[in-house]
């Protein structure tokens, strides 16, 4: 068994890539790029990854943690649709995502909590 630097849990040496791949994805040192099973994940948005804002950008996914992530202040929804004809303004969309990134970056807290903030996309 292998022990995960990310959760610490010892896992079989057979699973353990695909363990690794049920994490959050970092990006950089704010962004981290997750799947629905991650935003469902408490531990591993607060405790692992100190995830303090939520991007999602998928039509069939919810906001799983309303008292952690606040819908329009810590937790936007931007649902897009990537087939032809969806009716999604694409430029401006990611226009509000990119706005939505940098808001969390440059927060005005100055917490030693809020000095690494994250944002999971």
């Amino acid at each position: 068994k292998t022990q995960c630097p990310r959760c610490n849990h010892f896992i079989r040496n057979d699973i353990y890539k695909s363990h690794l791949n049920d994490h959050t994805s970092k990006i950089t040192d704010y962004l981290y790029l997750g799947s629905e099973s991650n935003a469902r994940n408490r531990a591993e948005l607060t405790t692992r990854t100190n995830i303090r804002f939520v991007l999602n950008v998928a039509a069939e996914c919810h906001n799983y943690s309303p008292d952690l992530f606040l819908d329009g202040d810590t937790y936007l929804k931007l649902p897009l649709y990537d087939e032809v004809g969806a009716g999604n303004d694409m430029k401006k969309s990611l226009e509000t995502a990119f706005e939505f990134i940098d808001r969390a970056r440059n927060g005005d807290e100055c917490t030693a909590e809020s000095l690494r903030r994250s944002v999971l996309a």
